[in-house]
């Protein structure tokens, strides 16, 4: 049976592939092809942008209540229940979501389960994504987060589990960012930076593992604060 070779179809191309085309400026790879007038009207028509749009107009609000008057004015916490929903939701929802990062890529670099090569940068974005919001949750309850660097720089509390937290997600978010630079050094085109990063993803893949552990692991010891939340004896 003879081949036909079809006519090209350069209107069906997807936009992200002519994005990485040579040649094209930052604003152009950004915005995919589109023009701002395109995506105002795809943003106006799709239904999902206006729920979003209404979770916004309440969120927002809420959000500048909380830094404005204290976050009990929000979430009516207490010194006997401080966490709430928000921070619950954050950490009990998006940390565990976002396992699926290091669990591919140990799955893809360390046993060589090139069978789940095509879905394990999209797994790392989605555990960078969880781990991202979870700490925006964290700044949201903690408060003051122009202050960040004070606690974690300057007056250190090497014994405290927070402490340690707090280091635990800070370097395996960084961690993060470096497994994702590949992708990114593909849309900049800087191939050396891509090279860089694969010769030491295997490292990073055991760093993500290790930080990971071991940041759960000290979250589980902020119950050794609470011994009459276990038993009435303390």
């Amino acid at each position: 049976m003879n081949s036909v070779t079809s006519p090209a179809r350069e209107d069906f191309t997807p936009t992200s592939a002519g994005a990485a085309a040579d040649g094209l400026t930052i604003s152009q790879k950004l915005l995919l092809g589109k023009s701002w007038r395109d995506y105002l009207h795809g943003g106006l028509i799709n239904p999902v942008n206006w729920v979003l749009a209404a979770i916004l107009s309440v969120g927002l609000p809420l959000l500048a209540i909380r830094y404005i008057y204290g976050i009990g004015a929000v979430t009516h916490g207490s010194q006997d229940y401080p966490w709430g929903v928000l921070l619950g939701f954050g950490l009990f929802g998006m940390v565990p979501l976002s396992a699926s990062g290091f669990l591919l890529s140990t799955a893809v670099e360390i046993f060589e389960r090139k069978d789940f090569k095509p879905i394990e940068r999209l797994a790392l974005l989605n555990g960078l994504l969880g781990y991202f919001f979870a700490v925006v949750y964290l700044l949201v309850d903690l408060g003051m987060p122009w202050r960040l660097t004070y606690p974690m720089f300057i007056s250190l509390g090497p014994a405290a589990v927070l402490f340690l937290v707090a280091w635990h997600v800070a370097t395996y978010l960084s961690v993060q960012v470096a497994e994702m630079m590949p992708a990114f050094a593909e849309w900049m085109e800087w191939p050396g930076l891509k090279r860089f990063i694969k010769k030491i993803a295997i490292g990073l893949t055991i760093a993500g593992i290790i930080l990971s552990t071991l940041h759960q692991g000290a979250l589980g010891a902020l119950f050794c604060y609470a011994p009459p939340r276990f038993t009435p004896y303390g």
